[in-house]
């Protein structure tokens, strides 16, 4: 008797730290409705293992899908990437099939738009940075071609429509393109149908909608450009030229101009203020035995072209972002007090106020969100922190977080977590991701990919996940066009698979044995 009550005891407690969760005060769970409207293990899956050459190479793991939304959310791309290697080698020489899908809202009808091999250290093609006008009614896409030790042989860049129309292709300057892991070497504009492309010699402006290029002279001495970065208002694009030089870009009166040239400067992944009217950047200070080592931050005011100093001492700084009032920069002092791994998070003003934020951190990713809010993940410990003055909460074993408009996502090793900051409701789907990558929200959030499902999402009642009811429904057709040949194939797309996780159905196993087992001690 006493055994049975004590397995009961233990059972109740394996349970309740399994849902078991620290909450800051006030906060409270509720269990998102979803819908699964797509499987793309059903239709996707099967069209790129189409594309392995079975006689010279074998699956290795994969498919790892990648949705982006349109802004409209009315079509998505899909890139994905499917891990190959030839026969008989393994590990020792892995590659990957890489192929570009664009799908409806209900992603009931899906097209490849073009695929790539990567599959020889000597040579290989792959497909890289997807990503949507500001209207959605176009998008575009690198094709890389890589030679020896993953240099960039050449780059194209394709821009087409929704309608599937390619409108234009443009030879990138592979020797300014950062790196093929680097998310994005040309820019669309925030605010129009434009994106800036570094072409050999030249940045080219290109508007799709007018079928008409703006192009700007780069100097032949020049190794590259970098940072290149359009204003929030799509009134100019800054860059840095040649590790000397800021350049402007004025689109309304087409003309260059230098803002800045000294040597060894270097600008930050994020530039312009939420105003358009600053930017910011450094100045690398060389080894002298009379001077302090590290960077020297400085903003620059647009209209006047005046450069202040904003850094109260020399040391190694990373600008992380602007706060939405323009009058601040959230900046990660990484040696703090000569120590290495006790870094700052800091915040400072354009006049030269600092504040410390948090301190003694180490491996981290950073992200500004509303109302001042700030989220670090340390990664080396997968701990959590959202703050700001007012509010502070921890969560652990979080793998990945980002920030959608006012809510914060974040994914464990069982769930995915949207934590709505103006309410303090955490809104959680039993399902997490394989690798952060692989979960995206669409802009207005109605829609949520995780791995190879796509999921509607609806902050109501009823909560958990159901399946749509398909049953009444013809086999939709997966249109796949071939880019080599323009062929088109039918392939059967079947309806969603409903059956549940294997973390629930695990959950199940191993309760029905505990039970059991509890009923044989009672004989």
């Amino acid at each position: 008797m006493f055994k049975m009550k004590t397995i009961q005891i233990i059972l109740l407690i394996a349970l309740a730290c399994i849902s078991f969760q620290p909450l800051a005060a006030g906060t409270s769970i509720k269990q998102m409705n979803t819908t699964i409207i797509a499987d793309l293990n059903q239709t996707i899956d099967k069209d790129i293992r189409g594309l392995v050459d079975t006689d010279r190479l074998e699956i290795e793991f994969g498919p790892y899908y990648n949705v982006i939304w349109s802004p409209d959310e009315k079509h998505a791309l899909i890139n994905v990437k499917l891990y190959v290697c030839p026969k008989g080698k393994g590990d020792t020489q892995s590659g990957y099939i890489s192929a570009l899908y664009i799908a409806g809202k209900d992603f009931s009808n899906i097209s490849r738009i073009a695929w790539t091999e990567f599959t020889t250290t000597e040579y290989g093609k792959i497909i890289e940075s997807p990503s949507w006008s500001q209207s959605g009614d176009f998008f575009a896409y690198e094709e890389l071609t890589e030679g020896k030790m993953y240099t960039v042989k050449s780059a194209q860049l394709f821009v087409v429509s929704t309608e599937m129309q390619q409108v234009q292709q443009i030879e990138m300057d592979n020797k300014m393109l950062r790196n093929y892991n680097y998310p994005l070497n040309y820019k669309w504009s925030p605010v129009e149908e434009m994106l800036a492309v570094p072409a050999p010699g030249k940045l080219v402006i290109y508007d799709p909608v007018k079928e008409n290029n703006l192009t700007f002279d780069i100097d032949n001495d020049i190794s590259n450009i970098d940072h290149l970065e359009w204003s929030p208002n799509g009134k100019n694009i800054a860059f840095l030229e040649g590790y000397k030089n800021i350049v402007n870009i004025d689109i309304d009166q087409k003309e260059r101009y230098l803002m800045y040239s000294v040597e060894n400067i270097g600008m930050y992944d994020t530039v312009w203020s939420p105003d358009s009217q600053k930017l910011v950047f450094y100045t690398l200070n060389e080894t002298d035995e009379n001077s302090e080592n590290g960077y020297d931050i400085y903003v620059m005011d647009k209209n006047t072209n005046t450069t202040e100093k904003i850094n109260q001492k020399r040391g190694i700084y990373s600008v992380l972002n602007w706060y939405p009032d323009s009058e601040r920069l959230l900046v990660a002092d990484l040696v703090a007090d000569d120590s290495i791994g006790s870094s700052k998070l800091c915040s400072i003003s354009i006049t030269g106020n600092q504040k410390v934020l948090l301190d003694g951190i180490e491996v981290v990713e950073v992200h500004l969100g509303p109302d001042d809010y700030i989220s670090v993940l340390d990664t080396s410990t997968s701990k959590l922190v959202i703050f700001n003055d007012s509010y502070k909460q921890d969560f652990s074993n979080v793998t990945g977080s980002s920030w959608i408009n006012v809510d914060l996502m974040f994914t464990t090793n069982s769930k995915t977590s949207i934590l709505n900051t103006s309410t303090n409701t955490i809104w959680e789907i039993p399902r997490s991701a394989i690798y952060p990558y692989m979960i995206s929200v669409s802009p207005q959030e109605h829609f949520i990919a995780i791995n190879n499902t796509i999921l509607e999402m609806n902050y109501g009642n009823n909560p958990g996940i159901i399946a749509r009811d398909q049953k009444n429904d013809s086999a939709s057709q997966v249109t796949v066009l071939n880019s080599s040949n323009n062929q088109e194939q039918k392939v059967n797309n079947t309806a969603a698979s409903q059956a549940p996780g294997f973390s629930a159905i695990l959950g199940f196993v191993v309760f029905v044995v505990a039970m059991a087992y509890v009923h044989i001690k009672k004989r």
